[in-house]
């Protein structure tokens, strides 16, 4: 997933847009994960607005989700394949900012194409991604062409 994102991102030329791995969440959920990730060096350019957007893959429950901390309209945007509410994870990030410094986010639940499957969350994550980079609404991306995104992705 991370290697898929940097190529996404690269290929774009994008340096407003930073990202994490997938255990970025799981660190920040972990004992003390406010302060273990508040050192990491992604998180200081956070603070001091290197990026627009901050991606963050979740895996949890055999599912994929993404989180797009954007900076300059102080939303937490939530895209998920299946349209599910994570007021969990949502509050997670919400204190999290809170403890860096960065208060007044508020959520965005974004609604996103539905996955017909139990297989594609994870390349509807890298579309959502591409969308964000390639600043497209997510609105465009056709489940029914789930084949094709594929392909381009391998390229």
């Amino acid at each position: 997933m991370n290697k898929n994102i940097d190529r996404i991102i690269k290929k774009n030329k994008k340096d407003k847009i930073g990202h994490v791995s997938p255990s970025f969440y799981v660190t920040l959920s972990g004992y003390d994960g406010f302060k273990s990730v508040s050192n990491l060096k992604i998180v200081k350019d956070l603070k001091s607005k290197k990026f627009d957007n901050l991606l963050i893959p979740i895996h949890f429950s055999s599912h994929w989700i993404l989180i797009n901390i954007a900076v300059t309209s102080k939303t937490i945007k939530i895209y998920d394949s299946l349209n599910g509410q994570h007021p969990i994870i949502s509050e997670k990030f919400i204190n999290f900012l809170n403890y860096i410094g960065m208060k007044n986010f508020k959520i965005q639940y974004v609604n996103c194409p539905k996955q017909k499957n139990i297989s594609d969350a994870g390349i509807l994550v890298l579309e959502f991604v591409r969308c964000i980079v390639e600043n497209e609404n997510v609105s465009n991306i056709k489940v029914s062409n789930i084949a094709q995104i594929k392909q381009r992705l391998v390229k």
